[in-house]
């Protein structure tokens, strides 16, 4: 059972992160200090349903879609302040609320966290050094990938001070339902003409940031012994469609619409081949890789999200290069005349998950953090 108390204050309760939130506030303490609605279309956390987490309500301002603000949350910690042993900070620097509850916090010697991106490697010099200040006021710093540690330890940070908290899904459901699936691709796949062959997929918003225009153009450029399929809506999918017409109508290529059951998602997921996102991945690796689907997106760290380090190329996925629909369509084929056995795969898919990307792993890393503060405290 824990022993410390430790307040989160972070901006949303995003509905992938109910698991973590769990056990967070169940074996470690934690009382989330979030603003409880649906903003930007983000699902979140149902508190009523999960009445394990510890939650209390604060208000976000923005200011051109960017948080600037969080009310109810500055007297209500100094109240607190004695009664807390740790202040856990999400690490959005643009928000002006974080910046007074980190000085305050040092002013009264209480540890915090920063729970962030860290630093991307593409900041300009000015940015890099307020981001690098904005971190240094707290006690120590988790970030979500390696590489990102890596760099802040470049801009001497104390390396005993920052950690990869890395990120995850719902994992135990996943692992229940892997139990549960089997490779059945005439079922699964039973909208396209020939469902046995291999499946490309991609699943997420379909937005102009995705670059799925590059995934067209590179599966209208493969041969014909192909299927690809598309969950997800939004603004790009009139334009897709009509690139995909073609192979739309020979029936190769479904565009299955928004889907949010996990398992159907995971389903169509464990069936598929290979999942292809041209532009930026974050979750989708995650969510790709903890059903045993390899993953290949850009090799653009600079402009990559954290989740990318969970591709190993040529072991449970790969990388192209950028902008580019012929790199994409080179990597495909290259890919698959592999002929690497489908059960080998899906290990390799799921080990990485296993060791780092889920919930077990990162309260390990919370709890050693968290010992390690109190203890020098």
């Amino acid at each position: 059972m824990y022993k410390q108390k430790v307040i989160s204050i972070t901006n949303l309760a995003p509905l992938y992160r109910k698991e973590l939130w769990t056990k967070m506030s169940q074996s470690l303490g934690v009382e989330f200090w979030c603003d409880k609605r649906e903003i930007f279309g983000i699902k979140t956390i149902d508190f009523i349903k999960n009445p394990d987490i510890k939650v209390r309500a604060v208000r976000n301002l923005y200011f051109k879609s960017v948080l600037i603000w969080q009310s109810s949350v500055l007297i209500p910690l100094v109240k607190r302040m004695n009664k807390t042993d740790i202040v856990l900070v999400l690490g959005e620097m643009y928000c002006i609320s974080n910046w007074i509850i980190l000085l305050l916090c040092k002013l009264k010697s209480k540890p915090t966290l920063i729970w962030t991106h860290g630093l991307y490697g593409n900041e300009h010099w000015f940015k890099r050094k307020i981001r690098s200040f904005f971190y240094r006021l707290g006690t120590q710093v988790l970030t979500y990938g390696n590489r990102s540690r890596e760099l802040l330890i470049k801009e001497k940070y104390d390396q005993s001070k920052v950690h990869t908290i890395y990120n995850s899904l719902c994992y135990e459901e996943h692992l229940r339902l892997r139990k549960a699936l089997s490779l059945n691709k005439s079922k699964t796949f039973s909208f396209f003409k020939n469902p046995e062959l291999p499946c490309l997929i991609f699943i997420g918003r379909l937005t102009q940031v995705k670059r799925l225009d590059l995934l067209a153009n590179a599966f209208n450029k493969l041969n014909k012994d192909y299927n690809l399929l598309i969950i997800g809506d939004g603004s790009m999918k009139g334009v897709l469609q009509a690139q995909l017409s073609e192979a739309m109508n020979e029936k190769r290529v479904y565009f299955y619409g928004a889907l949010y059951d996990e398992q159907k998602i995971g389903a169509l997921l464990f069936n598929a081949d290979l999942c292809v996102s041209p532009g930026n991945i974050g979750l989708t690796c995650i969510h790709s890789l903890s059903f045993g689907t390899p993953v290949c997106t850009h090799n653009v760290l600079l402009d990559q999200m954290p989740e990318v380090e969970a591709i190993i190329p040529g072991y449970n996925g790969f990388l192209f290069q950028p902008n580019s629909s012929d790199s994409i369509r080179d990597g495909i084929q290259s890919w698959f005349d592999e002929s690497l056995d489908k059960t080998l795969l899906k290990s390799r898919c799921y080990e990485v998950i296993d060791l780092y990307f889920n919930p077990n792993n990162q309260i390990r890393i919370f709890n050693s953090v968290f010992n390690s503060i109190l203890n020098k405290t």
